[in-house]
């Protein structure tokens, strides 16, 4: 059973928010990191209105989600931030796509010192096609390690860089076979030194399966594998275990919704060998994006909704449901993207990037911060998303080979955003303020689908509708109590002499 039930106390110490950062153009935020100091930085794609073009955004923010500094980094071309992480000093490096630095696109990592000025940046390319750098990890040795795909037209390969802490090259490689096409979509540091890599191959039906690379600290293939059913299935986020194996969040097609594909999790032992693998099917999943181990050794991840809006779930370390929360707002979209982009935050909570869309063309920066078990008053609703083991096919691959890859020093042009900030859904009790108590003892906390009440003790609760029709009748017990309402404005009456309240429920 989930736990619908919401902590207060918990609630306003955690320090909700989720709010937009707007400019009159495009910004789209697509990787997030927790910072030491209670904050997050996050990175993305901001428009730059003067030259028409696009540049990487970068925002730091407090606690409370205020802007510390924000800035965008660019060329004469296009810049799109795809993966941002802390650096072994404490600074930001952040990895995603050029065309400002040479032909064609190349993959642009930059590194940038706490007060968002630029330490240094580095363009990696080919002789003959693009270089698309979408995931970024930081390695045991202080340097990265960069997921991605190469290619032209429709012919791609997936590929992994490994850059030294200076932005240098060490090594690349290239997964590619005669079947069809492949991508890299995640990459994370193993605690041997090496890479863990995820994405798709195209099978020899013509399907994508998800592809598992793991790559020692010198580049060499210790294990490939794939796994898949009889749809399409592709892996979104790839992270080591505790107990060293490795978990794979990603969508398949193979099982229950083929049109819109369900989550599928698959954990794996340190040798790529299957245990098991869930599905998660919301009804509304369309995209999978980000996978963290929490820290009873559970799984978090998120996903895009199909109505436009977000979704985080919870698991156990064996995959079996515990919570699952979701949000969205009517004429919005929200988006999460890659594996930095949902966060655990240092008091325990969790937090996402993503934008939304706010007119015809325009796009704003999107950050909402949630309590540690998902919850949010007022912005963020259950959901119940059915739950199935699944079988999936496995295969070993071998198609890993060295890449000729050229490295060179850049030095992108800074300039300020010019962000406004604005509340999405303030919290139904504000982060710095202490939680109400009315005179009659019982506080009404609106919530998306119903209303929490907390009561100092049992007593009776009744609820009204405008015209007087009894809705609901029962008792709350002493602590929190979740009541399911249609969407409306209700009133209520706890216990025999304690007055009236109202509750307006979206």
């Amino acid at each position: 059973m989930l736990n619908s039930f919401i902590t207060l106390s918990v609630l306003v110490s955690q320090g909700l928010f989720a709010r937009f950062y707007s400019e009159s153009d495009c910004d789209y935020g697509y990787a997030l990191v927790a910072t030491p100091d209670g904050g997050m930085a996050f990175a993305g794609l901001t428009e730059n209105p003067s030259a028409s073009d696009y540049d990487f955004g970068l925002v730091k923010l407090n606690s409370s989600g205020a802007m510390e500094w924000k800035y965008a980094y660019g060329g004469t071309g296009y810049e799109w931030a795809h993966g941002i992480v802390l650096t072994s000093d404490g600074q930001y490096a952040a990895v995603g796509e050029s065309s400002s630095f040479g032909s064609g696109y190349r993959t642009l990592l930059i590194k940038v010192n706490t007060t968002g000025g630029v330490s240094w940046a580095s363009t990696f390319s080919v002789a003959s096609g693009d270089l698309g750098g979408i995931s970024l990890a930081r390695t045991t040795d202080g340097g990265y390690a960069i997921g991605g795909w190469t290619g032209a037209s429709y012919d791609s390969s997936a590929v992994v860089i490994k850059a030294n802490s200076s932005g240098g090259l060490v090594w690349a490689r290239r997964f590619n076979e005669a079947t069809g096409r492949e991508a890299c979509r995640a990459v994370s540091a193993t605690s041997d030194g090496g890479v863990i890599a995820a994405g798709y191959r195209t099978n020899a039906s013509g399907n994508k399966d998800i592809m598992v690379l793991k790559l020692s600290s010198s580049g060499d293939l210790d294990w490939g594998k794939s796994y898949g059913g009889s749809g399409n299935d592709w892996a979104a986020s790839v992270i080591q275990t505790a107990d060293g194996g490795y978990a794979v969040l990603g969508q398949t097609k193979s099982f229950l919704d083929p049109t819109y594909g369900e989550l599928v999790l698959l954990k794996l032992n340190s040798s790529g060998g299957l245990q098991w693998a869930k599905t998660y099917n919301t009804t509304y999943v369309d995209w999978p994006y980000a996978l963290i181990q929490a820290p009873d050794n559970g799984y978090v991840f998120s996903c895009y909704l199909t109505y436009g809006g977000f979704s985080i779930l919870k698991t156990s370390s064996d995959g079996s449901l515990q919570w699952a929360r979701g949000s969205g707002v009517s004429g919005s979209d929200y988006s999460v993207h890659e594996h930095e982009s949902l966060v655990r935050t240092t008091d325990g909570g969790y937090a996402l990037v993503g934008f939304r869309f706010s007119g015809s063309t325009e796009y704003d920066f999107f950050v909402i911060k949630v309590a540690q078990d998902g919850s949010y008053p007022g912005c963020v609703s259950d959901l119940t998303p059915a739950v199935n083991t699944v079988s999936l096919t496995t295969e070993n691959l071998s198609g890993l080979a060295n890449y000729t890859c050229s490295q060179a020093s850049v030095m992108p042009t800074r300039r300020d955003l010019n962000l406004t900030p604005s509340d999405n859904c303030p919290p139904a009790v504000g982060a710095s303020e202490s939680p109400p108590r009315p005179e009659n003892g019982v506080i009404c906390v609106p919530v998306i689908g119903g209303a929490v009440f907390l009561a100092g003790e049992t007593t009776d609760l009744s609820v009204y509708s405008p015209d007087g029709r009894l809705v609901y009748s029962g008792n709350l017990q002493r602590g929190e109590n979740r009541i399911p309402l249609d969407r409306g404005v209700y009133l209520w009456k706890a216990g025999d002499d304690s007055g009236w309240g109202k509750v307006a429920v979206r």
